[in-house]
């Protein structure tokens, strides 16, 4: 099934800017390499100057985002962004067709 994993937070913690930039490039990093790997087919940013809240959108197989979230990378990376960003949350997706 063609799902997704939805990243959804309101703001960087104040002070922690520079750590939520490092993030950011890790979290590209990563996703790069899970492109490469065949566990994700593609990621989007997507930073709101208005709104208040952002996305990050990891698109692929239900089943491989399922054993990418379990990994201890990304593991980690989930725990580093909930140190950074404000109201963060994300969940799974299905897309149905």
């Amino acid at each position: 099934m063609d799902a997704a994993v939805i990243y959804k937070w309101d703001a960087t913690v104040p002070g922690r800017e520079a750590a939520g930039m490092q993030l950011m490039q890790d979290t590209n990093d990563f996703c790069d390499k899970a492109i490469a790997d065949g566990a994700i087919t593609s990621y989007e940013w997507f930073l709101s100057a208005g709104l208040g809240w952002h996305l990050l959108v990891v698109r692929g197989e239900l089943e491989s985002l399922q054993t990418l979230m379990a990994t201890p990378e990304m593991q980690m990376l989930n725990m580093r962004s909930a140190l950074v960003n404000e109201g963060l949350e994300w969940g799974f997706f299905g897309r149905g067709d």
